[in-house]
């Protein structure tokens, strides 16, 4: 999966994302185009793809039997992510910013977001035994993904000169904070 991701990245980089099709992704990693659709389903969740997506909301779920749920959420992307933004720099910036840089999967990006707020808001609400469309629990699992979204896209806009996992912290301490300026 990260070979046919990167083929993409490196094609879209160089022609455009418009002027790239599955089949040229598949060409380049070398696997078939039904493997492209199978791993991914759309061309632009080949972009979106993340290893550490899926196990987060797992990882969520494990430390809510332990700590409050903005303070799993932290914990768990720490658990996933900590040095995978610094090893991998040069890759993920190459990503985030190609993601933010194409309408297509900046809206893709939008939707997936929104996807994984409503799986962790069903997280929360399994764990405090209240109704997933409760507003507590919709604005704890918006406030949360959106801290992640913002630390990173932080991260990209500063080139990852900062550590990832420092830009979670912060946003994760402005929320706990009362988002107090």
């Amino acid at each position: 999966m990260q070979a046919i991701q990167a083929a993409a990245i490196e094609l879209v980089e160089a022609r455009g994302y418009d002027a790239v099709s599955v089949e040229e992704i598949a060409m380049l990693a070398e696997v078939s185009p039904r493997s492209v659709y199978r791993h991914f389903e759309t061309k632009e969740g080949v972009f979106l793809w993340d290893e550490g997506d899926l196990p987060l909301l797992e990882e969520v779920a494990t430390r809510l039997a332990i700590v409050p749920p903005l303070e799993a959420v932290r914990l768990a992307v720490h658990q996933l992510f900590d040095g995978r933004f610094d090893t991998d720099r040069p890759g993920m910036l190459r990503r985030i910013r190609l993601i933010y840089s194409v309408p297509e999967l900046e809206a893709a990006a939008q939707r997936q977001i929104d996807e994984f707020r409503h799986a962790l808001a069903a997280i929360l609400a399994s764990a405090t035994g209240r109704n997933a469309d409760d507003l507590r629990i919709q604005v704890v699992a918006a406030a949360a993904i959106g801290a992640l979204t913002v630390a990173i896209q932080a991260w990209a806009a500063r080139n990852g000169e900062r550590p990832f996992a420092e830009l979670v912290d912060e946003g994760f301490q402005i929320l706990a904070g009362g988002l107090q300026l």
